[in-house]
Parts: C-alpha cells; structure tokens; sequence
C-alpha cells in the first residue's frame, strides 16, 4: 500500500452530463474490486457572481452542461458504492462533504437532530474514515490536507482545490496513514468517526 502509482498512470476524468451514465456504469463493474472510494466536494453552490477563475472552475460551463443533482442521486444510488458494507469511504474533515451528499441521496432537507445525521450516514456509508481524525492519532502529524500530504511526502496529481485531485490526495494520505501508522486492525478501529462530530454509533466513540 505505500507504493502509489505515478502521475503519468492515473488519469482524473472529467464527468458532465453528457457523460454521467456511463461513468456510473464504469464505477458500478469496477467497485467490487476496487472498494475504497474518496470524497471530495468543492463550490456546491453560489453565492456571489465569481470574477477571475476562482482555481480553474468554469461556473458558465458548469451551469450549461453540468450533472442535474438529481440526476447524479439516483445514478448514485444505484451505483453500488452506497449502502454497502464491502466498500470504505474516506474522507477529510468531512461533515460538510457528507452533508451534500446525503441531501443528494435522499432528495430532502437534513434531520434536524444529530442523531438523525448520523442515522444516515450509518445507512449510506457503513463504512467510512474520516482522515483528519486518523491524524490526531498518528504522531507528529497534523495540519491541513496540503500539509499533512506534504509531511508525508505525496506527490499531488492535478491542481489544488479541485475535487478529483484533492479525493486522490486525500486515499493516498489515508493509505499511507495505514501502511505507516496503524496497520488493518488499528485502522478498523478508526472507522465511522468524524472529525469534530465524534462517532457515528456510540459503540466507536473513541
């Protein structure tokens, strides 16, 4: 797990909606075989009119031909990447990254309560590790996706602050946090807490 493939062998893909069916179609033959998934969420709405290029998002581009979210919620749903026991999910520092995606998922507004988030994020994402949590228990690192990379000498491939980039930074952290760190049992004991909001059953509180 700590040898990673090199820039030249991955390839970030582009996923409109001209393009979105077939990507799920792609995801659903891959996962049994691949089942760790890394999540990442950037500018999932807008408040202001942005000027300049705000880290190479084309918002006019995005608003003609980008993916309707109810469209890329129920493609998602029948993806076999939720609500399944056998693929792992990893995310960093993630309450607002699960947040979207459960109002994706479920078509409605959040619970109010807490116990009511955590509820669902037990029924869609079963198994998931919050990589900002796994840091406060691996010694002398810390800090921010960018500086926790960096102290454990990740190579990034694409640009910052770009979710296909940052999701692979943030799998390659994870896996490097395993290798190095805490091995596969540690590291089971870290699932399904997240940072800052604690565990999603009582029984993990660590």
């Amino acid at each position: 797990m700590s040898n990673f493939p090199t820039s030249e062998s991955v390839q970030i893909r582009e996923v409109w909606d001209e393009n979105l069916a077939s990507e799920i179609r792609l995801i659903r033959t891959i996962v049994d075989k691949y089942p760790y998934i890394a999540m990442d969420t950037e500018f999932p709405g807008t408040v202001v009119v942005p000027t300049g290029t705000s880290n190479g998002i084309d918002f006019k581009k995005n608003k003609e031909k980008g993916v309707s979210f109810r469209d890329f919620g129920e493609l998602l749903m029948s993806s076999g990447v939720v609500s399944n026991h056998k693929v792992h999910w990893v995310v960093f520092h993630s309450g607002y990254d699960i947040g979207y995606s459960l109002k994706l998922l479920t078509g409605t507004n959040l619970p109010r309560t807490k116990q009511g988030f955590f509820d669902l994020v037990r029924a869609f994402f079963p198994n998931i590790y919050d990589v900002k949590h796994m840091i406060t228990r691996a010694n002398g690192v810390h800090g921010s996706l960018k500086n926790v990379a960096e102290q454990l000498q990740i190579e990034r491939i694409g640009p910052a602050h770009q979710a296909g980039s940052d999701s692979l930074v943030t799998c390659r952290v994870f896996m490097r946090l395993k290798a190095r760190f805490f091995g596969d049992r540690e590291t089971e004991k870290l699932a399904g807490v997240l940072f800052w909001l604690g565990a999603v059953d009582q029984s993990n509180e660590p």
